[in-house]
């Protein structure tokens, strides 16, 4: 709040800025810009809490080896224009409406790697399996992959599968 005051900011409008303090573990700080939920998100921001401590307590190893899941109400969106008799997709956007809302471009190999985090095998499988189909090694793939799994998981898009079941 000093900051705010320091910089005579009066107001945050559409925006959610969440401030975590935590023993035994490194304080942290998250503004989204321009987030604007259809309904009460009190539930959604605890749960942002919980994720981004899951992710302040996972390595990359530890990250390999947990099983997510695509979190309710997520959603592929996929633009396509017609192109040599039939449609091309130009763009893949992975959503989530429900609650804090999330937007974000995928590929097609993010958008089948969320398809494929059913709670059921590790990450690390998963990404091992999409490093083959590229003809890549795992660690080479799996450095960049981990960025974007990270993100996905603070925009509540992918989720621990023990998470949807514990209070």
């Amino acid at each position: 709040m000093a900051y705010y005051r320091q910089n005579r900011i009066e107001a945050v409008s559409l925006g959610l800025v969440c401030m975590r303090r935590r023993t035994g573990g490194r304080n942290w700080l998250r503004i989204e810009d321009g987030v604007k939920p259809a309904r009460p998100v009190g539930d959604d921001v605890v749960t942002g809490f919980r994720l981004r401590d899951f992710l302040e307590d996972a390595d990359d190893d530890v990250l390999l080896a947990s099983f997510l899941v695509a979190a309710p109400g997520v959603r592929l969106e996929q633009h396509c224009e017609p192109r040599d008799g039939g449609w091309a997709v130009t763009e893949s956007i992975l959503s989530r409406d429900a609650g804090i809302p999330a937007r974000g471009a995928a590929d097609p190999y993010i958008a089948a790697l969320v398809a494929r985090c059913t709670g059921r095998r590790p990450l690390g499988e998963l990404v091992g399996e999409l490093a083959a189909s590229l003809g890549r090694s795992r660690a080479d793939v799996a450095k960049p992959l981990l960025g974007i799994v990270r993100q996905l998981v603070l925009q509540g898009i992918l989720v621990p599968a023990d998470s949807l079941t514990s209070p």
